[in-house]
């Protein structure tokens, strides 16, 4: 299975030690999506327009649990299935790929107060 990742779980970032024992596959973009500036980390929430670009990750069941715990899944974001664009394969352009949204609570109460980031990129 795979994740995407688009935050602090990126490679550079403080919890990227979160994915010991991943195999990074590659750079990934996922469309209708728009990014919130949550502070120290972002948070996303569908949109029909917009993109995501993180990175894609093979993970165990272990591993899923674990960024379950961090990610306060489902109460504070919610892991969905969503289809990922492959940013470094043209051989497999699209595949399926878990990938934390802000949960609708969260949502409704973030989209109130934080800026969006246009770009899709976290920095």
């Amino acid at each position: 299975m795979h994740v995407f990742v688009y935050g602090s779980l990126k490679k550079g970032f403080g919890n990227h030690r979160c994915l010991e024992g991943a195999t990074f596959v590659g750079p990934g973009i996922l469309d209708n999506a728009k990014m919130l500036n949550l502070g120290a980390f972002p948070g996303i929430i569908p949109s029909p327009t917009g993109k995501i670009f993180g990175e894609v990750y093979k993970i165990t069941p272990e591993i899923l649990a674990r960024l379950d715990r961090l990610e306060g899944h489902p109460n504070f974001y919610c892991r969905q299935v969503a289809s990922i664009f492959a940013d470094f394969e043209e051989t497999i352009p699209q595949f399926e790929s878990w990938v934390y949204f802000l949960s609708k609570d969260s949502a409704e109460h973030y989209q109130e107060i934080c800026e969006s980031i246009p770009s899709g990129q976290w920095k």
